[in-house]
């Protein structure tokens, strides 16, 4: 997580898969995800709708089932979607908890000043 000028921007990559590329999320996607992530858990094996969102990082969130479960995060401006196959999820989930913690704080700060 980082200063952003619309609050924070959080990166997510796979420093063990340099191929699966990276996704770029504000504190609203990542809130987003952070919820699609428990969604999905509860959902296995079922189904779910998938989420999208605008702004300034366009991405559509998805369940997929096969060959394995993985939420699929897919982003206008990335060559191709992220992958976080299920044995990740629960890590993730706890990252992006504090992340967003963080996200949330930068983005109180800012508008603190602002007024």
């Amino acid at each position: 997580m980082e200063p952003h000028p619309g609050g924070a921007l959080v990166v997510i990559d796979r420093p063990d898969s340099p191929r699966a590329g990276k996704v770029m999320l504000d504190a609203y996607g990542a809130d987003i995800l952070l919820g699609y992530i428990m969604s999905a858990r509860l959902a296995v094996p079922g189904e779910m709708p998938e989420e999208e969102i605008g702004g300034a990082f366009p991405t559509r969130f998805q369940l997929e089932n096969e060959p394995a479960s993985a939420v699929i995060i897919d982003q206008l401006h990335q060559p191709r979607p992220f992958h976080i196959p299920a044995p990740l999820w629960d890590r993730v989930y706890a990252e992006l908890c504090l992340v967003c913690a963080h996200a949330r704080e930068l983005e109180r700060r800012r508008a603190a000043r602002v007024h």
